[in-house]
């Protein structure tokens, strides 16, 4: 029998895969509860683009919207937006603007690009996650069926295809 230590050495790439695949999918759900608290708690209101920033990255620019909004207790507020996007939103352009009653400094956009990106980055983390760990499942699940079946000594193959020892009528 195989000690532990054993048994990391000769699956080590599995488990790994499967460490990998529950740390994104528990990354991605907590994301995604974390998006669902501030869409369930913020407050909503009108907002207008004052300015924009340039983003480059991989030779790559983008455009992020600097909104100013007045929060229900007329305080303004100017933040910059952390979706950028190409071609650049307009100065003077209104938007809707989601913030936090408690911190009106954490405010985003309320776009449904914005609402598509956040959301649909936790739900892809998920998946990939959910991906990994159950690919890794079977992986690990299927290389001990078969260490089981050669200990008993089934004659457990790696594929499914008759062999010339097969006899498909006999009973």
């Amino acid at each position: 029998m195989r000690t532990s230590r054993g048994l990391l050495k000769a699956h080590w790439g599995k488990i790994t895969c499967l460490l990998l695949g529950a740390g994104l999918v528990v990354g991605g759900v907590s994301y995604l509860m974390d998006q669902q608290r501030f869409a369930a708690t913020a407050a909503h209101a009108d907002g207008i683009v004052v300015d924009r920033t340039v983003s480059t990255s991989n030779n790559k620019t983008t455009y992020c919207a600097v909104v100013r909004f007045r929060t229900a207790r007329e305080q303004p507020i100017q933040f910059t937006s952390g979706e950028c996007t190409n071609p650049a939103p307009a100065v003077g352009a209104s938007v809707k603007v989601l913030y936090d009653p408690d911190n009106p400094r954490h405010a985003k956009l309320d776009t449904t690009w914005a609402r598509l990106t956040r959301w649909g980055f936790g739900g892809a983390i998920t998946f990939v996650g959910l991906l990994f760990a159950a690919g890794s499942i079977f992986a690990i699940a299927r290389a001990v069926w078969r260490k089981i079946g050669r200990q008993r000594g089934d004659g457990v193959r790696d594929d499914l295809r008759p062999h010339a020892t097969d006899t498909a009528g006999d009973r």
